[in-house]
């Protein structure tokens, strides 16, 4: 067999792998969908972290960014604590996304072009007017809107209701998610920045589930849901949108 017939068999057998893992996440993902409101249980945590597990394995399978796969894995662990309740292994799921997200910003840091470039896209459109690219104003929109509203208008909410033990924990997870999606938004990958905010998004209902909602509100019967939803799709997609050269 020449070099190249192996080299192709090489190729087609990484694709294959690559394909079952993606696969075999997303089955897991959409397993954990119909059990999120389930009594905790090994098998139900095993469901949860193998599916983002699965991504990261995926990334790696693919040859993608080291930091993206490291990131994922960051993540699987979280949903691994996050699994079962209580103010443990909530902490721990907290500290394992937020090293996730430390990666994340290093790897959007890299490929971005820079915070700098959120204000000057903000001012370009400001004076420019209608010349100006919409892109350039709805990233810096974004970008306002995370740090002047999101941010303060949820930790506003959430400090008077936590345990004190965990009001700084929280005001820094809040800070570092928000410097991830400010990274995401340097970046000219849609794909990247979609998935960047439904991950904030999952996180801002989850808190609010979990803190703010009355343990009777008719709320708590979609939440949970959306919570898994936009996070994993959110993970998936930032996945794709660093690894397949395609998005």
């Amino acid at each position: 067999m020449s070099m190249g017939a192996a080299a192709r068999d090489g190729l087609e057998t990484q694709l294959g792998m690559d394909r079952i893992v993606l696969t075999l996440s997303v089955v897991l993902s959409v397993l954990y969908l119909t059990r999120t409101r389930a009594t905790p249980s090994v098998s139900r945590m095993v469901i949860k972290a193998g599916s983002t597990a699965l991504l990261s394995a995926w990334v790696a399978i693919r040859g993608g960014p080291p930091l993206l796969a490291i990131a994922l894995g960051g993540g699987s662990i979280g949903d691994a604590f996050l699994a079962w309740h209580g103010e443990t292994p909530f902490l721990f799921g907290l500290g394992s996304f937020l090293i996730a997200h430390l990666f994340y910003i290093r790897l959007f840091s890299e490929s971005g072009t820079g915070l700098g470039r959120l204000v000057d896209l903000f001012k370009s459109h400001h004076l420019d007017g209608a010349d100006a690219p919409m892109s350039s104003f709805w990233r810096a929109s974004v970008a306002v809107i995370l740090v002047v509203f999101f941010a303060p208008i949820l930790l506003s909410r959430l400090i008077p209701r936590v345990a004190k033990d965990l009001r700084v924990p929280i005001v820094v997870y809040t800070t570092v998610i928000v410097c991830m999606v400010l990274a995401a938004l340097t970046m000219d990958n849609g794909w990247v920045v979609a998935g960047a905010l439904m991950f904030t998004s999952s996180d801002g209902i989850l808190a609010t589930q979990v803190f703010l909602v009355d343990k009777e509100s008719a709320h708590l019967a979609w939440m949970p849901y959306a919570v898994w939803f936009l996070y994993y799709t959110g993970q998936l997609v930032i996945a794709c949108g660093v690894s397949v050269e395609r998005f």
